[in-house]
């Protein structure tokens, strides 16, 4: 999608910035209903947790540059359980452990999606498919949006484990 965009130099950086900008607003606000030690744990957490995967990412003889497919599939099953949740959630009202559940779940993907996307950046030898050296803004983009995305699924797992 707009390959002629995200490869102009000027325009990447931008938008890159624009994005950048728009995630630190929304993190901010959702981190501010949040307690101090909650944040820290899930910030601390989110550190930990993507520091290993990208060293497993790196080390491991598996690919997951050939799993697009299963990763899409993996998407659309995690869109349609939020939506359940959803659903669950406006007619018999909040369950902590539907939440705690969905937070996992979330975090699992968004942990694999970092694999994912760390060795689509990486390519190599083992790799199938391989993120073009014009595409790194493209590439930063969607290994930051992972990583945001753990992020808040851990931050909702943490509230939800401590109510």
């Amino acid at each position: 999608c707009c390959v002629s965009i995200r490869r102009s130099y000027p325009t990447n950086i931008i938008i890159l910035v624009v994005m950048t900008l728009a995630f630190a607003v929304m993190v901010g606000i959702i981190c501010s209903f949040h307690r101090v030690d909650q944040v820290v744990i899930a910030a601390s957490a989110t550190v930990v947790i993507t520091f290993v995967l990208t060293i497993f990412a790196m080390q491991t003889k598996i690919d997951f540059t050939s799993c697009g497919g299963v990763m899409c599939i993996i998407s659309i099953l995690f869109i349609i359980f939020a939506i359940t949740v959803s659903v669950y959630t406006a007619i018999w009202g909040r369950s902590k452990i539907l939440m705690m559940v969905y937070c996992s779940i979330g975090a699992l993907v968004f942990c694999l999606y970092i694999i994912f996307d760390t060795q689509m950046i990486m390519g190599g030898s083992n790799r199938q498919y391989q993120i073009s050296p014009e595409d790194y803004i493209f590439a930063v983009t969607q290994l930051y949006v992972d990583i945001i995305n753990l992020f808040l699924m851990l931050l909702r797992l943490i509230g939800h484990s401590e109510e």
